[in-house]
């Protein structure tokens, strides 16, 4: 994945640097071109086996075992780790990244999913709608393909890892939230997967759009009715870094039809070998970076779901485990990282390390719907998500992140040689990279906690991502979406706002940057005596001296840098 993230920098800094001639209103149509131009770059290079981002459950409310809504802090729930990369904002627009959609696709800026706008399988032409069986629905996608619709043809069937990626655990019904989103018609019903469900090949895998159940085994391919919801584009064996979480491949090799999972193989390969066994009793999932206890049943029993976050927290005590002491319950999505769709009893890849694999764990996420449950994971058939009662008892699995899983940025604007301090947890103390869209910054100190680093480049006006890579071997980049915004120069006072010709005038204002510009009244060029960038403070200064050659009057004083203008107004006294 690094190599080809290299390549794709560079092609990218050369597309940059056309975009630059072109001046500072480039617009950011322009760079979604870009993205669209590297994205296909991805998918047509070879490339090794990557690693991806979890997304984030999307829940940030904590509760009781009662259901009743509390503070998060010290609960060890999912509402309060939030472990995975933070949801882009907006998530959903339109192919090309503008809102408020108004055309049939939607795309997720989370995983790189297009979609159909429309939930309900309505009839296209040809293609009949409504409920399907689920060859029927295979059919449909591949009806869709043959009449060329919004001029593509590789709709296709999600699945089950495609499908539960819309899911989001903080909301009682996500329909509803789907439909507030961008999306029309989506039903509080069940959709199907393109995925078999291995324990049971006559039916498949479903996701119920009302409450997030991940549910195979109990609808059956040939005689029930679901709906359907054909999307397109996504990744296919590489990672592409253009999108936060990538949807990774279900590990279904047998295929029962043409068009489905097994056929198909869509999402991120997996990485050879899929584990590491440190020996030390823990064992790191390369796909996703995350670390399991090797002894699936370290507690030797099961508890209540308070009880499980309990152990976890004392586990944490003392010398921890393995001499961590960040161990949490896994979320949902965590447990889903770890299934084999082509496998069942336990559904876990082939030659996994792991000891003493019980039938149903435990994950920290409780449903939002009926918020006195929680949701678990079947291992015992083929890893069904669905909900229980907190009161029950199931067994517990920890994991820790190797991700860094939230940041802050401060500030969040400025310019050439603003310096910033990023603040969050998992960095690692060897010096790693930040980035600013694709513009590596300085690093002037790096701790575990805080990261202190300057910008020393260019870059055009705008909203702009920042990444955090950690040098930690196994640790992934961690991308925050429209998170730090490049400022041009803004004119805030000039004193004194008249003068003569060779009078020395102070300009304050911001973003000024480190790098001297240039400062022009009525086009004539200036004497710039002093360009002083003041971090810290709340203005930078300018000073420079009126120039010969210019009559009385009130003309334009303009200042420029490497990064963009600001115009104000000075008055030359004869």
């Amino acid at each position: 994945m690094i190599p080809l993230l290299g390549r794709l920098l560079k092609t990218y800094q050369r597309i940059l640097k056309e975009v630059n001639k072109m001046g500072k209103k480039a617009s950011s149509a322009m760079f979604f071109v870009i993205a669209i131009l590297l994205s296909i770059l991805a998918g047509g290079t070879a490339e090794a086996q990557g690693v991806i981002n979890l997304p984030q459950t999307g829940q940030t409310t904590c509760y009781d075992s009662s259901g009743g809504d509390i503070s998060c802090g010290g609960t060890g729930q999912d509402g309060e780790h939030r472990t995975g990369v933070e949801w882009p904002n907006p998530r959903f627009t339109n192919p090309d990244g503008t809102t408020p959609i108004t055309g049939a696709e939607v795309l997720d800026r989370l995983t790189g999913l297009v979609w159909m706008r429309d939930g309900s399988t309505p009839k296209i032409g040809s293609c009949s709608g409504g409920l399907e069986i689920w060859q029927w629905a295979l059919d449909y996608a591949g009806c869709l393909n043959s009449i060329n619709y919004l001029g593509h043809n590789d709709w296709r069937l999600p699945n089950i890892n495609e499908l539960e990626s819309l899911v989001n655990s903080e909301e009682t019904d996500i329909a509803t939230w789907l439909n507030t989103e961008g999306f029309v018609n989506v039903q509080a019903n069940y959709y199907w997967s393109s995925t078999t469900y291995a324990y049971m090949t006559p039916t498949a895998w479903t996701v119920y759009m009302w409450n997030g159940d991940v549910m195979g085994g109990f609808v059956f391919k040939a005689f029930e009715g679901c709906y359907v919801w054909p999307l397109r584009s996504g990744q296919l064996n590489n990672s592409d870094p253009l999108f936060p979480a990538n949807v990774w491949e279900t590990g279904q090799i047998s295929s029962y039809a043409t068009g489905d999972d097994g056929e198909l193989k869509r999402g991120v390969s997996w990485p050879t070998p899929r584990f590491t066994d440190h020996g030390d009793s823990t064992v790191t999932d390369n796909l996703t970076g995350l670390m399991w206890a090797k002894n699936a049943n370290l507690l030797n029993g099961v508890r209540t779901w308070q009880g499980a976050l309990d152990y976890v927290k004392a586990l944490n005590t003392g010398s921890g485990l393995a001499g961590y002491h960040d161990w949490h319950l896994p979320n949902r999505k965590e447990l889903l990282s770890l299934i084999d769709h082509e496998r069942f009893n336990p559904p876990l890849p082939a030659g996994y390390p792991f000891q003493n694999v019980q039938p149903i764990y435990w994950s920290s996420t409780t449903i939002a719907h009926y918020s006195n449950y929680a949701w678990i994971m079947a291992m015992a058939q083929s890893g069904d998500v669905f909900s229980v009662s907190k009161s029950d008892s199931y067994y517990v699995w920890p994991v820790r992140s190797a991700q860094v899983s939230q940041f802050q940025i401060n500030p969040t604007e400025g310019t050439i040689g603003t310096e910033v301090t990023v603040d969050g947890t998992g960095f690692g103390g060897s010096k790693g990279k930040i980035l600013i869209g694709n513009v590596a910054l300085k690093v002037v100190t790096w701790a575990d906690t805080e990261i202190k680093a300057s910008l020393k480049k260019a870059m055009l006006p705008g909203s702009y991502g920042v990444t955090v890579q950690p040098k930690a071997k196994g640790s992934q980049p961690i991308f925050k979406d429209n998170f730090f915004e490049i400022k041009g120069p803004k004119i805030d006072t000039i004193d004194p706002p008249t003068g003569r010709v060779k009078d020395t005038i102070t300009i304050k204002g911001r973003f000024f940057g480190s790098k001297k510009g240039k400062v022009y009244l009525n086009g004539k060029s200036c004497k710039v005596t002093n360009w002083v960038m003041n971090p810290g403070e709340e203005f930078d200064d300018i000073v420079f001296v009126v120039p010969k050659g210019i009559t009385g009057g009130t003309y334009p004083l303009k200042v420029t840098n490497s990064v963009g203008e600001d115009t104000g107004e000075f008055e030359v006294v004869p």
